[in-house]
This record gives structure tokens, C-alpha cells and sequence, in this order.
């Protein structure tokens, strides 16, 4: 059997299993952040649930695609590595477009809480 034949039979497998990992740890991380917002009043229970399957959708097809990417590429060490990285970062980007995610602005320090803010504040008059 050659190597090329072992890889593309490994390789559908590989992707769909590694789709299903990056699914539940996606979800896990948006369940885990959604709890908080919600016991703050600061989403619903419904749009928290939407944001859980549109999270760990999203995830799980970035992963699946950039294993698929790096087994089809028969990429191997720091190069899948890379590989897969890339194409999973764009995958993302591109299903978070598709499916109309916001995006996530940093605040800036003055508006953080008072309390953070006299600290920073004071600091930079120092």
C-alpha cells in the first residue's frame, strides 16, 4: 500500500474527528462565557443558546477544514502546524461573515469601571 493511499484513507476520518473536537471545545468555552453573561442580565437564555451552536458550528467546520487542508497537503511538523493555522483561522473568519457574527471590540481602560480607571489613571500621571 503506498503512503499517498494510507493518507487519503486516514484523512476524511481525521478531519470529521477533529471537526467534532473543535466543536465541543468551542461550545464549552461559549457555554462557559455565556453562563456569566446571562446571570448578569446581560443576554437571554435564548440568544446565549444561539450563540453556544453558532460557536462550536463555527469552530468545528474551521477545524475540520484545516486538518482536511493539512492531510491533503501531506504537510508534516512545524508546517502543518502553519498549514493549519491558516486555513483554520480563515475558515473561521469566513464562517463568523457567513453566519453575521459581531465582533468583539477591546474597550479601552477609561471605561473599564471606575474603580480601574482612577487606578490607570493615576498611574499615568505619575
Amino acid at each position: 500500500m503506498s503512503r499517498m493511499a494510507l493518507y487519503s484513507g486516514l484523512a476524511p476520518r481525521a478531519s470529521l474527528a477533529m471537526g467534532a473536537v473543535g466543536a465541543v471545545i468551542g461550545g464549552s468555552m461559549a457555554v462557559s462565557r455565556n453562563m456569566v453573561r446571562v446571570r448578569d442580565k446581560e443576554i437571554t437564555r435564548e440568544d446565549a443558546v444561539r450563540d453556544v451552536l453558532r460557536e462550536s458550528g463555527s469552530t468545528g467546520i474551521s477545524t475540520a477544514m484545516g486538518t482536511a487542508a493539512v492531510s491533503a497537503a501531506g504537510l508534516t511538523g512545524v508546517l502543518s502546524l502553519a498549514g493549519f493555522v491558516v486555513v483554520a483561522a480563515g475558515a473561521r473568519y469566513l464562517a463568523d461573515r457567513a453566519m453575521g457574527c459581531r465582533t468583539y471590540k477591546m474597550q479601552p481602560s477609561a471605561q473599564v469601571s471606575s474603580g480601574r480607571t482612577e487606578a490607570v489613571t493615576a498611574k499615568k500621571n505619575k
